[in-house]
Formats: structure tokens, C-alpha cells, sequence
């Protein structure tokens, strides 16, 4: 016999992919180098008069390269992140790459990382990262449900689908 569950879904689910790590906690940093920024405000990250709010569940990928994620680059690479996403959303200028790479080195630095190993990590990101902060790569947003468009209908305001509790998708 086949049952049938009723759900009804708001929309769409959006998501992206490529992030390792999520916070568990906020995380607030006060940056004097980006004061001149004034505010800048997104989902997740938080720019007001140089401190910086990095929210909770806030999700970034780690170190990038050929190397290893360590608790000495935990917060250097997720403040990191954070400032290079809000280049990419065209909240901050293109500058403040130079602001992100000196602080990677020197929160790297803070949580005792090896000073030749923060030094090849500056390095790296000074050359080498330039295309992570650009605004043409953001990261891409996939979205699964509703390929129809749905009617409205009744209190709930959605018309109702069905699933077949044997279907294996």
C-alpha cells in the first residue's frame, strides 16, 4: 500500500558549496586599518568603525594551497574570509585585499604559527590570491525545488506536494 506525507515548502532551497568550517560563536576583531571603510553591513559579516563581526554560522573554507589547517590559522584565515568576501560583494574596495593579507600574516603570528610558515602564507596570498577577492567569483548559489510555477492557494499559501514515501529521492 502505497502512503502519501503531505509537506508544503516555503520555496526553493538555495545553497553553495566549498566551506569546510562553520562558527560556532561570533567572532569580533577590531581592525584600526579599516575604520576609513566606515560601515559595511552583510548576512553574516559586519564592518562598523573598524570592528569587525563575523556572525555566527558563518561558513569559510579554511587555508587554500597546498597546505594544512592548524588552530594557528583558524581565525587568521577566517577573518581572512570574511574581509575577502566583502570585497567580492563590492562592500569594500579592492584595496583592502592588502589590509586582508597583512592581517592573515599577523593573526597567524598572534596564535603562534611558525613565523617562516606565516611568511610563506603572506606570500602566497600576495601573489597569488588576487582572483579569490574580485567580485567576478562569487560564489555560485544552486537551488533545488519548484522547476513550475507554484499557485497560491488557501491560508497556507502553497499548494501542497506530495511524496511518496518509497521513492528513494
Amino acid at each position: 500500500m502505497k502512503t502519501q506525507n503531505f509537506v508544503t515548502f516555503s520555496g526553493p532551497m538555495s545553497y553553495t558549496k566549498g566551506y569546510k568550517y562553520q562558527l560556532y560563536d561570533s567572532l569580533s576583531v577590531f581592525i584600526p586599518a579599516l575604520v576609513t571603510y566606515g560601515s559595511v553591513t552583510s548576512r553574516y559579516v559586519t564592518l562598523e568603525d573598524g570592528l569587525l563581526v563575523i556572525s555566527r554560522h558563518w561558513a569559510w573554507d579554511g587555508a587554500s594551497g597546498p597546505t594544512i589547517d592548524t588552530k594557528s590559522s583558524m581565525r587568521a584565515s577566517c577573518v581572512h574570509d570574511a574581509i575577502y568576501y566583502l570585497i567580492r560583494q563590492g562592500l569594500l574596495p579592492p584595496e583592502a585585499k592588502e589590509i586582508a593579507d597583512e592581517l592573515l600574516h599577523d593573526i597567524c603570528l598572534i596564535d603562534e604559527m611558525w613565523h617562516w610558515r606565516t611568511d610563506i602564507w603572506y606570500d602566497a596570498v600576495d601573489h597569488l590570491a588576487s582572483a579569490a577577492a574580485d567580485p567576478k567569483n562569487k560564489k555560485k548559489v544552486y537551488s533545488v525545488g519548484f522547476k513550475f510555477p507554484l499557485k497560491m492557494e488557501g491560508v497556507v499559501g502553497l499548494e501542497p506536494t506530495y511524496l511518496d514515501s518509497k521513492s528513494s529521492t
